[in-house]
């Protein structure tokens, strides 16, 4: 089995001590170099294998005194006890010790498996701001403080040097270090040219390079990269990556990974992968990315909402472009004291001039437990907005305890903004609202091209659009009739269970959350089977009662309320619906 090395732990220093902190930590990467691979199974074998332990002895007692002259040029004192390193400082009395020590040690084995991938999960100002939000850790996740690489191990967060992978069988384990770099973007060539910060860091001249930068400017379509002076085989486009044009934007800490690959006599690099805030958009486009395997790709989670990523389509099964009444409009939206617009790639949400509350929300079939973690997250143009928040509520539009949500704040493009919460009692039917106050002055105008509701502490990605599948869920709420393939008419069977009430069977195209709540839009009209057409009705003249809902279909109850009586019982009519004209059937099972 590979022999892992967990990461040496080093010292939390003073803000006070910073050059001695650079200068013990330059040592100490040295003295990792000088010692990559040593282990306990090293020392073991050592003590049966003579040939072996001579040769680790002399390597390692070279390696000892170089480690010794670089921490006596730090001011610091060091010493080896057995397979521990010790360090102290001037100021301290005491030896701190280190779990391991590395170092060239064996002969070389088969090659080990692959280690963990590195997930950069985030960024912290202080290694305090760090503690506080994980005192425990994070699952697998690491994360940046100060632009250094921070791993919870043996119980606290540690500043480190990633390993590369597992050792084979008697082999050494070289370390690989995440490579900081500057970024400085050429609009003229379209290349983000990346430069190590740190012009003494070694770059390893074989296998992965995991890199980290803050681009200075947005990726957009046609973008390349350089690294280290030399260019690299990506170039974007507005389905690499899942990058429409400016998704990776300034100032978000963004990695990447590149490998260097053989090419007639030398090496170059190649990318393997862009990740943002450490993670991939999508694994579907694993085979945009040079061969890198899907599984290697971080999928976002599931969004809690329903049809609320407009860049690339909506469902809006009644077909307005324009929706300025109160209740439900695109579907699975409801709004109030609210005009909403639809437009390519966005929709348009217009608070009015209106002495009480203004919403844009959706009520959704998720509990937010007490004590879980949940983030909301929008990508959006906030053209004005005055005491107006986008949060999370009840289904009654109430707000939650301690989640007061984000404020709104007018700027000039499309931004990402996200609010993490943790509800301190149960809230079932989970809302995502906008809201405005219940002043006349009080408003929003937003453009909104997504939207999100997700467990976890932070924003994962927006997922893959697939329109089928966001119909699909929005038509358990709602569907109607309505006719989108320009047929003049639709025909229904029914039969007359007496004078004045007909039964009759729609097909739903799914199984709704209950059973819906029918109405006529326009009018229906009844005819027998030899096409004479027998009543026209509306719902001013008919009732309309679904008296069961099963998979894939509606039963209706359509009884006159005229006093007419123009059936026979037990005959067959056609319900003819003109959907040309605006005629049409609805079904509402919306929360």
């Amino acid at each position: 089995m590979p022999t892992y090395l967990e990461p040496i732990q080093l010292p939390i220093w003073d803000e006070g001590e910073r050059p001695q902190r650079e200068q013990f930590n330059d040592a100490f990467k040295k003295l990792n170099s000088a010692y990559a691979g040593i282990n306990t199974d090293a020392l073991k074998r050592a003590e049966t294998a003579a040939s072996n332990a001579k040769k680790s002895a002399d390597s390692a007692a070279d390696a000892v005194k170089e480690a010794q002259r670089i921490a006596a040029d730090a001011g610091v004192e060091y010493k080896i006890d057995g397979d521990r390193v010790g360090f102290k400082r001037p100021s301290e009395k005491e030896y701190n010790y280190t779990d391991h020590l590395t170092g060239p040690v064996g002969q070389t084995g088969k090659k080990g498996e692959p280690g963990k991938p590195i997930k950069i999960a985030g960024t912290f100002e202080t290694l305090e701001e760090l503690n506080t939000a994980f005192p425990d850790g994070d699952g697998d996740n690491s994360y940046l403080v100060d632009g250094k690489i921070y791993i919870y191990a043996s119980g606290k967060w540690n500043e480190t040097v990633i390993g590369a992978g597992g050792s084979g069988g008697g082999g050494g384990q070289s370390g690989l270090s995440i490579i900081q770099c500057d970024s400085i973007y050429d609009p003229t060539n379209k290349i983000h040219m990346l430069t190590p910060a740190d012009e003494n860091q070694t770059i390893p001249t074989s296998g992965i390079i995991p890199v980290t930068f803050i681009p200075d400017a947005d990726f957009h379509a046609g973008d390349k990269l350089r690294f280290n002076g030399q260019d690299c085989d990506a170039v974007y486009s507005n389905t690499d990556l899942a990058v429409s044009d400016g998704a990776f934007r300034a100032g978000f800490v963004t990695s990447a990974i590149f490998q260097f690959v053989e090419t007639g006599g030398g090496t170059d690099r190649t990318c393997l992968a862009i990740l943002h805030n450490g993670e991939v958009a999508y694994a579907s486009n694993a085979g945009k990315l040079n061969g890198l395997a899907s599984e290697a790709y971080i999928q976002p989670q599931d969004d809690m909402l329903i049809n609320s990523n407009w860049q690339y389509g909506y469902v809006n099964q009644k077909g307005q472009t324009r929706y300025n009444t109160d209740g439900y409009c695109l579907d699975n939206w409801h709004a109030y004291n609210t005009d909403v617009i639809i437009n390519s790639g966005s929709i348009n949400i217009k608070s009015k001039a209106q002495d009480s509350y203004k919403h844009f929300s959706q009520k959704t079939e998720h509990t937010l437990k007490a004590g879980n973690v949940y983030t909301i997250t929008m990508l959006a143009k906030i053209n004005s907005a005055e005491n107006a928040f986008f949060r999370p509520s009840t289904k009654q539009l109430s707000g939650i305890t301690g989640a007061s949500g984000l404020k709104l704040t007018a700027g000039s493009k499309f931004e990402l903004y996200s609010y993490t919460f943790i509800p301190t009692e149960d809230v079932e039917s989970g809302t995502l609202d906008f809201i405005a106050g219940n002043g006349a002055s009080h408003n929003y105008d937003i453009d909104l091209a997504a939207v999100k509701l997700e467990p976890g502490p932070r924003f994962t990605g927006w997922p893959v659009w697939n329109y089928a599948l966001e119909l699909a869920k929005c038509q358990r709420y709602y569907f109607n009739t309505i006719n989108k393939d320009n047929y003049a008419y639709i025909t229904m069977a029914a039969v007359a269970r007496t004078n004045n009430r007909l039964m009759a069977i729609v097909n739903a195209p799914v199984s709704m959350r209950i059973r819906p709540t029918p109405k006529i839009v326009g009018k229906i009209i009844i005819r027998r089977y030899n096409a004479v057409t027998i009543k026209e009705i509306n719902e001013n003249i008919a009732s309309i009662n679904c008296y069961s809902s099963l998979p894939w279909n509606v039963s209706l109850d359509i009884t006159l309320t005229d006093g007419t009586t123009p059936f026979t019982a037990g005959e067959y009519y056609n319900l003819i619906i003109e959907t040309m004209t605006g005629n049409y059937l609805e079904f509402n099972a919306n929360l």
